[in-house]
């Protein structure tokens, strides 16, 4: 393996992990991520997601009231700031179940911390790209982005 040409990629949870990787490994591992339809605000997803997400999140850490360190904490959007890597961020504008808002804070955040990323909204996509136009135009955004930052 070539570890100078290491990116991270994700969709959904897969995301919120690419994202919490590039903000939190302490080797900076990866040259790029992509992040698709992901979280990365815990507390404001549980806030704008749909019931299912909601129920997901308090399986899992509890409800926010009761823990409201460990949803800060388990989200990568407050450290954005260690990110070294470009990024990629693509998300539906039609997104129930995470909302398209969580990739606009994510933005915000690398922008403030000016931070090396491109930032695609498909208006007419859900959760998961699934028009034939738009899965072409993801995989050919995905391709020129991985040849740029890994080749």
């Amino acid at each position: 393996m070539d570890s100078s040409r290491l990116g991270i990629y994700g969709a959904s949870y897969g995301s919120y992990l690419a994202v919490l990787a590039l903000a939190r490994d302490p080797l900076y591992r990866y040259k790029c991520g992509v992040a698709k339809y992901g979280d990365g605000d815990i507390l404001t997803s549980w806030a704008q997601g749909d019931r299912a997400g909601r129920e997901d999140l308090e399986r899992q850490m509890g409800h926010p009231s009761a823990n409201p360190t460990g949803y800060r904490a388990g989200s990568p959007v407050y450290d954005v700031a260690n990110i070294r890597a470009p990024l990629l961020i693509m998300h539906g504008e039609r997104d129930a179940r995470v909302h398209p808002k969580q990739s606009e804070q994510l933005v915000e955040a690398l922008k403030r911390a000016d931070k090396t990323f491109e930032y695609v909204v498909y208006e007419d996509e859900a959760h998961g790209f699934l028009r034939k136009d738009n899965v072409l135009h993801f995989c050919a955004t995905l391709e020129r982005f991985l040849d740029w930052y890994l080749l």
